[in-house]
């Protein structure tokens, strides 16, 4: 059961998005990049990071995984500044497993200083799996050849296997994710060789459909032939990120649980505690902060997203200022519920509001009409806790 003595918990997290301070300042360019990206708080990335990790150490976790996008934007420096910080929860005593997200690898990396946007070493998949030798690719059971996919012995009765499901041709990340065939080969003769054994399967790519805004260039081209292979070896859990939401899905009767971000509101990690008997309990812990910290990140990530609703409508003769202000600070209040896991609470109460009435009469042709829709046939379930 759940609570006994013979547990395993592990600490789960996805998309750092850790940027080293050695390539940025507070000069336009960086402040450029902050106002058009997606309400990342990269400024802070390296504080929350460590926040989150001296949490990990002081709840005594058995293990730290981190489902790929490690940094920025595959930056060296970044992937280095990281190494350094994980040597420091390995010392405290939790091993930590790591794989490569698509902005990990061979990416367009950049430090952004004063008015400057200059190109900085990337990684390949070499210098990636020798970075991050101590933190599962140094402790694998089992490494595929063809990608950066390893098998880990968690205990004597659980596993955990890593995939590199981020697609590449010629060591170039591609705007999709896939297991190809020699990596199927190799994921069937490990869950082969493991049957049995409790067994955890962690990925970048979606392997299961979430919402119909997010497919191509989220969920893995052949999603459904790796969720038929884990279901036929009994894997009941597969553990990603990638879309910067939590959210909770199942494909061929496989979970997944795809992670928010530490480094995007609301700012947590998952927690996986798994018994002796093969159940398992995952919910959310949102990282320590002060309360006023933690409200100054909630209006820059709303503000973020309501100036990207004002541009969505953009100017209509048929809508007062009024009524655009309604209409973003709906959107506002389903999305930040939405990406933290919570929207099941407010579902209800958004069907039958005004401001629906007003995007569905006068503006049902704008991107976030659609993406709002498609929040309000979610069914209504807390993604902050699953258990199996």
């Amino acid at each position: 059961m759940i609570g006994g003595k013979q547990d395993f918990r592990m600490a789960v997290t996805s998309d750092l998005h850790l940027m080293a301070k050695t390539l940025y300042d507070d000069g336009p360019a960086f402040e450029h990049l902050i106002r058009s990206d997606d309400g990342k708080q990269t400024k802070d990335s390296t504080k929350l990071v460590r926040q989150m990790f001296l949490e990990v150490h002081q709840q005594r976790y058995d293990a730290l995984l981190i489902t790929g996008d490690l940094t920025y934007n595959g930056e060296l420096a970044s992937h280095e500044d990281l190494v350094e910080r994980l040597k420091v929860v390995k010392n405290y005593g939790v091993p930590v497993y790591v794989l490569p997200g698509n902005h990990d690898i061979r990416r367009n990396a950049r430090s952004y200083l004063g008015n400057e946007i200059r190109q900085v070493p990337t990684v390949d998949e070499e210098a990636f799996a020798k970075l991050y030798e101590d933190f599962g690719y140094g402790q694998a059971v089992s490494r595929d050849v063809t990608s950066l996919s390893y098998m880990v012995k968690l205990r004597e009765d659980i596993y955990l296997i890593c995939l590199d499901n981020c697609s590449r041709v010629s060591g170039f990340v591609q705007k999709y994710g896939e297991i190809r065939p020699d990596t199927m080969n190799w994921l069937e003769r490990q869950l082969r060789s493991i049957k049995g054994k409790s067994c955890i399967v962690a990925g970048h790519y979606n392997l299961c459909f979430h919402n119909s805004m997010f497919q191509q260039g989220f969920i893995m081209n052949n999603k459904d032939e790796v969720a038929d292979l884990l279901n036929r070896y009994n894997v009941k859990l597969y553990l990603s990120g990638h879309m910067h939401m939590q959210h909770v899905s199942s494909n061929f009767g496989v979970k997944e649980i795809a992670t928010s971000p530490p480094t995007t509101w609301p700012h947590q990690y998952g927690s996986l505690r798994i018994s002796s008997d093969g159940d398992m309990k995952y919910e959310t812990r949102q990282i320590i902060m002060a309360p006023k910290q933690r409200n100054e990140y909630h209006d820059f990530y709303r503000k973020n997203f309501m100036m990207q609703v004002f541009k969505d409508l953009g100017p209509r003769i048929e809508l007062t200022d009024k009524e655009i202000e309604v209409m973003a600070e709906y959107a506002a209040d389903l999305h930040l519920a939405y990406f933290s896991g919570n929207a099941y609470q407010i579902l209800d109460e958004k069907k039958e509001s005004q401001a629906r009435k007003l995007w569905l009469t006068k503006a049902s042709d704008c991107f976030y009409h659609r993406y709002m829709e498609s929040i309000l046939i979610e069914e209504k379930i807390n993604h902050n806790l699953l258990l199996l």
